[in-house]
């Protein structure tokens, strides 16, 4: 059996720290086997125990008497003379730091962000720039009507009409829509004359009316009595009471003109905004000439606009002629409803004295109503006094004779009682008897 030798080498350093250079000196190889040889290696040594040794042979009793492990020698490694000693340098020491406690600010909000505004669709709008409120129209021609439009779709189209109070439609021009400015010539038909509406409307392909604007207008004709055409149809408003109060008469005269040698004329109010008519009254012309009609306005319209019509013909067919106009009703009792008109005999006209005069008078302050004649230089020819009806109606029998032909005035007075009055004036050609008839 063979010994095993095992040699175990135990190697240990001593670390020196130099307390100036702060270094640490390490041996070399031969210090460390010196001071190992210089000491006493302890024999380890194992015997069998008796009752073991019995059980082996004979040759073999002093071997195993023998130590298991017997020292060999101590094998010494050579010291390498070029080795380099391992110098460490000494960690600095970290000091504290002395800070001092700064409490805190709140730190501020930003501000909060502008929201960004969300893009929205241009109102749709349509305005008039001509014609002005309430200006003046020949029949027969034409209107220069402009405007300007905004917030138009594709699809849209700029509908320009001529229409009575009632809204009803007299002639349409229909504009491609582009948002801007716009503008139009309108014809004026011969037929209409009176208080009408220019009006442009922003429509659908359908027809459905999305805004619009109006501006009323007024259209003349430029006929004098003498050059009614006698081929023609033609119809006037040429005079009016000067306003209108609830419940009590208006006057209204005119002209008219039909090929026909007898036609009907017929006058009529229309209130609630002028859509509901009040009843018509007709009365038969012979040929062309003038004509005189009288309405009562509706009791509770005070507030309201009524429109006074006249015309001739059938509605819809090509004889059909009308004249228009409108008011805004006063109540009875409103001071500014106070006033007095002469209805007939028409301004211009001529008459033989003695002649009836009739007219109107609303709220008197003393009852009554003062009617003169005048001479051209401002005397009196005749006067007296008259006391209207409960619709505000009177006539008189103004009963005085001349002795040739000439201008008067017709005058009608209302004293307030103030010192102020409140006059109607027109003139007149007045004829003595015999030499002609009103």
């Amino acid at each position: 059996m063979h010994r095993v030798k095992i040699i175990v080498l135990l190697l240990s350093s001593v670390l020196v720290m130099s307390a100036c250079g702060g270094t640490i000196d390490v041996p070399s190889i031969t210090d460390f086997t010196n001071s190992q040889a210089a000491q006493p290696t302890p024999q380890r040594t194992a015997t069998l125990p008796p009752s073991l040794r019995t059980l082996l042979p004979a040759d073999m009793t002093a071997t195993a008497n023998a130590p298991l492990f017997a020292p060999q020698g101590v094998q010494t490694a050579t010291p390498d003379p070029n080795a380099t000693a391992i110098v460490l340098a000494q960690p600095t020491p970290i000091l504290p730091v002395a800070t001092e406690m700064i409490s805190a600010e709140p730190t501020p909000l930003p501000p909060t962000p502008t929201a960004t505004p969300i893009p929205t669709a241009e109102p749709l709008e349509i305005s008039l720039r001509t014609p002005l409120q309430n200006s003046q129209f020949i029949a027969g021609t034409g209107i220069d009507v402009s405007g300007s439009a905004r917030g138009i779709v594709a699809g849209q189209l700029i509908r320009v009409t001529l229409a009575n109070a009632q809204g009803g439609q007299i002639t349409a021009v229909t504009l491609i829509a582009e948002s801007g400015d716009w503008r139009v010539i309108m014809p004026v038909p011969d037929e209409i004359t009176g208080a009408l509406f220019v009006q442009a409307k922003i429509v659908t392909p359908a027809g459905d009316v999305l805004t619009e604007a109006a501006v009323p207008i007024e259209v003349i004709d430029n006929i004098t009595l003498s050059e009614i055409p006698e081929d023609d149809y033609f119809i006037s408003l040429d005079r009016l009471s000067t306003q209108a109060v609830a419940g009590k008469g208006i006057f209204l005269n005119g002209r008219s003109g039909s090929p026909l040698a007898i036609y009907d004329v017929t006058i009529e109010i229309y209130y609630q905004n002028c859509t509901v008519g009040a009843g018509p009254i007709s009365f038969q012309m012979y040929g062309s000439g003038a004509w005189n009609g009288y309405l009562i306005v509706p009791g509770g319209t005070q507030g309201d606009t009524i429109c006074v019509r006249a015309y001739t013909g059938t509605p819809g067919s090509d004889s059909y002629r009308q004249a228009e106009k409108s008011f805004v009703v006063l109540d009875a009792l409103d001071p500014a409803a106070r006033s007095v008109q002469i209805a007939v005999p028409r301004p211009g006209s001529y008459y033989t004295a003695p002649f009836e005069i009739t007219g109107t008078a609303i709220n008197p302050p003393l009852g009554y109503v003062l009617v003169q004649v005048l001479t051209a230089d401002g005397a009196v020819l005749w006067e007296d006094t008259t006391i209207p009806d409960g619709f505000g109606n009177w006539r008189i029998m103004a009963d005085f004779t001349v002795q040739s032909p000439f201008s008067v005035s017709l005058v009608a007075i209302l004293d307030n009682a103030d010192g102020t009055f409140i006059t109607d004036k027109h003139a007149i050609n007045v004829q003595p008897l015999g030499t002609g008839d009103g």
